[in-house]
């Protein structure tokens, strides 16, 4: 004959087995404690931690049994004021009725088996009396051991495959986001103006030279307008006064114009006497187009390397 796990004990998957003891009989909750303990096998009062146990436990109280009345659950309040199960563990799923618990003294959880709040979860005096539904773990056969044994060592395989998957793809992310990050090509040309970090403090895990002093000295405008072609170097200019008539006072002559240089093509200056006397000297300049170059603020240039 075949030895179940849970004999005569309903069971929850390959957790644990639960049992209602007497659906006639309600205890204290010391005395229920007492009673699952006399069953051997480290049994304790339930301790409900999921949601797919509490629905598991309802339908095996609510239809199976037809209970009618509370039944104790294996938690009660510690001397912090905090709910835990038998094993001194955290309630890490709960199923409280609304404005529970109260965290009064002295109190312990029940089931609740009635409406409305059928299937809730109150705290009550430890005194009370109520159900008692007992948990304790199944009883393997050998041969059921090694058959979970093969079934956990598949079940632990896949799960490793799946984290090395999941951490291939996260270091894969990572990467990208460097690389994102540091995506700057080596050869890569940044200019610093003064109020900038240099590149090795925007993008730490890469190597710069400063080429500055390649470009020492150098006026650098952005190109069109009156600048030159891309890659030219323009020569320093600024207007300039060039004498090109002056008219003299000599004797033998009223007016004498003397003429020097070429003839002025952009904009004449007209010093001295007025144009139509003779009796002063007088200087016509020529005034050439060259632009002032206005002042400029020296930059670093620098490349990236690797």
């Amino acid at each position: 004959m075949v030895e179940l796990p849970c004999a005569d004990w309903m069971q929850f998957k390959d957790e644990k087995c639960i049992q209602i003891i007497d659906k006639t009989v309600t205890q204290t909750f010391d005395s229920a404690h007492a009673i699952c303990a006399s069953k051997g096998h480290e049994a304790t009062l339930l301790a409900i931690r999921s949601q797919e146990e509490q629905d598991f436990v309802q339908q095996y109280l609510l239809k199976r049994n037809k209970v009618v009345d509370n039944v104790w659950l294996g938690a009660k309040i510690d001397h912090e004021g905090l709910y835990k199960w038998e094993d001194n563990s955290n309630l890490s799923y709960s199923n409280w009725a609304n404005g529970r618990p109260q965290n009064v003294s002295d109190h312990c959880v029940e089931f609740v088996s009635e409406e409305p709040m059928l299937g809730k979860w109150i705290d009550v005096s430890c005194k009370k009396k109520n159900l008692v539904l007992c948990q304790r773990m199944p009883t393997w056969t050998l041969p059921r051991l090694q058959e979970a044994m093969v079934i956990m060592r598949k079940q632990f395989n896949e799960a490793m495959m799946t984290m090395k998957k999941q951490l291939e793809e996260a270091l894969d992310k990572m990467n990208s986001f460097k690389l994102k990050q540091d995506s700057v090509p080596t050869g890569f040309t940044y200019i610093q103006f003064s109020n900038q970090d240099d590149p090795m403090t925007t993008w730490p895990n890469t190597t710069w030279d400063d080429v500055t002093p390649d470009y020492g000295g150098v006026f650098f405008r952005a190109e069109g307008g009156s600048s030159d072609v891309f890659g030219a170097e323009q020569n320093q200019s600024m207007p300039s006064l060039t004498v090109k008539q002056k008219n003299v006072k000599s004797p033998g002559c009223d007016s004498c114009t003397e003429k020097i240089g070429d003839v002025c093509d952009k904009k004449w200056i007209h010093t001295g006497s007025d144009k139509t006397s003779n009796n002063d000297i007088a200087l016509n300049f020529c005034v050439s187009k060259e632009e002032v170059r206005p002042q400029n603020q020296a930059i670093k240039i620098w490349k990236k390397t690797k």
